[in-house]
């Protein structure tokens, strides 16, 4: 009897998720995040400057990043950037690598991998940035 339970709740299974359907992401996400103050971008190598409070367990103002903001800290998946909403001065960024200068700036069709970060830098003199950036995770 109880291998038979078993056998019904594969057979369920089997017609509830069939073998070929992908699992991942599917669809667009827009990711947001706002500078307070801007820092200034340097160049490369080195890596810019970001200090995203927003993501501190402490209670903290709204908006609290300091030269940059942090959109997400983790892709779920890999996909395309297709669009990017970045305040005057600012400009978005992957961070691809734990070490410092593994920042790329992002443009619109650059592909981006599972695991990366978003970042928005900004220069120095710009205040309140509100920036956004959407990721096609395919269909």
């Amino acid at each position: 009897m109880r291998v038979a339970r078993i056998l019904v709740a594969l057979s369920l299974l089997t017609i509830v998720v069939p073998a070929d359907a992908e699992i991942g992401k599917v669809g667009e996400d827009t990711y947001r995040c706002t500078v307070a103050v801007g820092a200034g971008q340097t160049p490369a190598p080195a890596p810019n400057i970001g200090l995203d409070t927003t993501q501190s367990l402490v209670p903290l103002p709204e908006r609290a990043a300091l030269g940059g903001c942090q959109a997400t800290s983790s892709l779920a998946d890999s996909g395309i950037v297709t669009g990017i909403d970045a305040a005057e001065g600012c400009t978005a960024y992957a961070d691809i690598a734990p070490t410092p200068g593994g920042e790329q700036p992002l443009a619109e069709d650059h592909p981006v991998k599972e695991g990366t970060g978003l970042w928005f830098h900004c220069e120095a003199g710009v205040v309140d940035a509100q920036n956004a950036i959407t990721i096609d995770f395919g269909a």
